[in-house]
């Protein structure tokens, strides 16, 4: 994890910046529920919900690549503020 490689431009790359933006992330409370998890080969993908403490809930999925069980590369897409957009369809957001 020494060489561990962020994607998100608002989180600079390696190992103590990937703990240091957890932590600050963490004092947010942030609250998961894991919607969908699946592998294959050396990558990891996690669809969830996230809740933050201010009632604003983020759709995400979490990419990442994982060597000797380690992650060492890591991509996401958030999508932000689901519980304010109103639906064209009858679907469920998650």
């Amino acid at each position: 994890m020494e060489d561990y490689i962020q994607h998100n431009p608002k989180v600079e790359t390696g190992r103590e910046a990937f703990i240091n933006f957890f932590r600050g992330f963490l004092q947010l409370k942030p609250k998961f529920e894991i919607i969908n998890l699946c592998s294959e080969g050396d990558t990891v993908y996690i669809f969830h919900k996230c809740t933050l403490t201010d009632g604003s809930i983020n759709k995400v999925c979490d990419i990442f690549r994982v060597e000797n069980h380690k992650i060492v590369e890591h991509w996401d897409v958030i999508e932000r503020g689901v519980e304010k957009i109103q639906s064209l369809n009858n679907n469920r957001i998650f």
